[in-house]
């Protein structure tokens, strides 16, 4: 096989992607669809997310490529930014803080479900506050975000999550969103790889198609949720 073609049409291979729970919700129909079309024999095999170790996943061959942020000192990866999105703040619609915009003390003094890869309870949510000198409870911390919308529907509790995260629940009503009563930084994501695979034409090709669906969908996306949390600035 010539090494400077890629056929996807005939090609057997496995990607090994790292990428959290929200980001394949997003994704991976789409890439179905494709793969069915286009690509039968190229797999994709999802890794659970880790800030922490994809560096080393990479490094170490675990995996070929990460959907994530990017925050590496590492010289030997490489990193596309892929698109940015925002932060909102997530409850029922019957939660008391829905009814009006959130002061920052009222948004510390709620209940917290917190999203943590890691375990850590304390993030750039908290950061932010310490700042005010404010300080919040997290009840509950959770490592994905498929777990978040049946708890947030079913109490008190509020969350911080990047617009998308709970896209379909709150366009049927089922929650409510709102903008954060504090600032907070845009969040990215990129796609990372080894520069050892700079020259693999089937991971082009992957990054290409992945970028492709991502962006298209999450733009849409992003702009019907900012529509319904601001329609006077659409």
């Amino acid at each position: 096989m010539d090494p400077d073609i890629f056929d996807y049409k005939t090609t057997e291979r496995t990607f090994r992607i790292l990428a959290s729970d929200v980001v394949l919700g997003r994704l991976w129909l789409e890439m179905y669809s494709l793969l069915k079309k286009c690509a039968p024999g190229i797999n994709l095999h999802a890794v659970p997310y880790t800030f922490a170790r994809q560096d080393k996943m990479l490094i170490n061959a675990e995996v070929d490529l990460v959907l994530g942020g990017f925050d590496s000192s590492s010289d030997s990866i490489n990193a596309r930014h892929v698109m940015d999105s925002y932060y909102i703040c997530v409850m029922r619609p019957d939660n008391p803080l829905a009814a009006a915009d959130m002061t920052a003390t009222e948004f510390a003094g709620a209940e917290h479900l917190q999203v943590s890869f890691s375990g850590d309870s304390f993030d750039f949510v908290d950061e932010k506050l310490q700042i005010l000198g404010l300080s919040r409870r997290i009840v509950m911390t959770v490592n994905n975000f498929s777990s978040v919308a049946p708890l947030l529907i079913a109490t008190d509790l509020i969350a911080v999550l990047p617009a998308g995260a709970v896209y379909e629940y709150i366009m049927d009503g089922k929650l409510s969103a709102s903008r954060c009563p504090i600032e907070l930084p845009v969040p990215p994501l990129f796609m990372l790889w080894h520069k050892r695979q700079g020259n693999d034409l089937g991971l082009q090709w992957l990054m290409q198609n992945i970028e492709q669906n991502y962006v298209e969908s999450g733009k849409i996306k992003l702009e019907k949720l900012n529509h319904s949390i601001h329609p006077s600035e659409s």
